[in-house]
């Protein structure tokens, strides 16, 4: 549905008295231009909902249309809204039964990670399970030198590192995230597939000796946000495997005069259901995708 913020309506049903005297639920913002962009490029526009009580309210029951005839409506799911939490709903027509939220990461910068400092192209199996890392270092993230923001210095122009993580069903999982910081330059793979590069490596091949095509700064240190992309189930699911996965970054400098090097790369994923996984969640920046 095109949502059109003047006939914006909310039905709210079967909510207890208790509900309604401890839980207000507002909405917080909207826009009504598709202000969204998803990373298939698709736009939509979008409203936030915001819960301004002091007990959490079950979002079950409300429905939502772009006019007051709720025959057709679509209703939210059955989730818990927690007092001063946020939901972002994107009116994009693309009807699922649940939302990014729950957020767990397989993969923090922190972590430890297999890499190299590579002298020739390994083999192409690097990036997928089975692959001989025993020639590689092991270490916590990030890497790189310069900035300060390094737990395992490395002074290279190129480093190439990988990490693993395990799933029972690739169905059972609804978006992925991938973010990395960088400096100068990425390219990120799941299981051997590329899932983003940065707009720095446009045209490089990724060989042991390329150079990013232009100079970028590293983020995180100086307070600010990683680049990251958001993708559901009908894409993920496709590049998730049953058993052992593996989340791949390399990075380029932008010349080898370059001053400093960072990588520091983040992998999440939501299940279907909601339910918890052993992974740690993520970092407190990293933004509320719910919707």
């Amino acid at each position: 549905m095109r949502l059109i913020i003047r006939f914006l309506a909310f039905l709210i049903l079967s909510l207890t008295q208790v509900q309604i005297a401890t839980s207000q639920l507002v909405i917080s913002e909207a826009s009504a231009t598709d202000g969204w962009t998803s990373a298939d490029g698709s736009t939509s526009d979008w409203i936030e909902l915001r819960n301004d009580g002091g007990a959490s309210v079950n979002l079950g029951g409300y429905l939502i249309n772009d006019d007051f005839d709720f025959e057709d409506a679509w209703e939210l799911p059955a989730l818990d809204l927690q007092p001063g939490e946020r939901m972002l709903v994107l009116a994009s027509g693309a009807d699922k039964s649940y939302v990014p939220e729950n957020w767990q990461c397989p993969a923090l910068d922190s972590d430890s990670w297999q890499y190299t400092v590579p002298t020739s192209n390994p083999s192409s199996n690097w990036k997928i399970a089975g692959f001989d890392a025993s020639g590689w270092q092991s270490g916590p993230g990030g890497f790189g030198y310069g900035d300060g923001d390094d737990a395992t210095v490395v002074d290279a122009d190129v480093i190439f590192l990988r990490r693993s993580f395990t799933i029972e069903d690739p169905l059972d999982w609804g978006y992925l995230s991938a973010a990395v910081d960088y400096d100068d330059g990425y390219i990120a793979f799941l299981n051997g597939i590329e899932i983003a590069r940065s707009a720095s490596m446009s045209g490089v091949t990724g060989n042991y000796n390329d150079f990013a095509n232009t100079w970028v700064e590293a983020t995180i240190y100086e307070g600010g946000n990683p680049e990251q992309n958001i993708w559901d189930d009908s894409q993920l699911s496709s590049w998730l495997v049953p058993g052992e996965n593996v989340f791949a970054v390399q990075v380029h400098n932008s010349g080898a005069e370059s001053s400093d090097l960072t990588i520091r790369p983040f992998l999440g994923l939501t299940r279907k259901d909601g339910q918890d996984t052993e992974w740690p969640a993520p970092p407190s920046w990293w933004p509320d995708y719910e919707g």
